[in-house]
């Protein structure tokens, strides 16, 4: 499994943010995402956004599956990591620690480039 294009931008309390990135599965393996945790935030959820006809459906989840060779991207829209009750300071530059938990108990590390709230997320950035 690799991370890759970690940035998380503060929201609007200051309290949470957002955060977006890159997975593979780089392994011969299925693998399953059960978690994530930071240990800047006292929570970290995994969230998904799921369009309907009148708006956007967002939402918790508990695991994501990552089939063999496949990638998935955490974005604008879709699946995304709300992290809540900022533990520590962070301004726009710092790194923010985050690990994530798989289903075969491995543990993957990654740091997250903190944004600005005036740039905000977007989209492929």
């Amino acid at each position: 499994m690799a991370v890759r294009a970690c940035r998380i931008w503060p929201l609007d309390d200051g309290q949470r943010a957002v955060g977006y990135f890159i997975l593979s599965n780089i392994g011969t393996d299925a693998l399953v995402l059960v978690a994530a945790r930071s240990r800047g935030y006292k929570s970290v959820a995994i969230y998904r956004g799921t369009p309907s006809e009148k708006a956007m459906s967002v939402g918790p989840i508990d695991t994501i599956p990552i089939g063999p060779g496949e990638l998935v991207e955490f974005a604008s829209g879709g699946y995304h990591l709300i992290l809540s009750k900022q533990l520590k300071p962070f301004s726009p530059g710092d790194w923010v620690p985050v690990t994530f938990q798989l289903s075969n108990g491995h543990r993957l590390r990654a740091t997250f480039l903190m944004g600005d709230r005036v740039s905000g997320p977007r989209r492929g950035k």
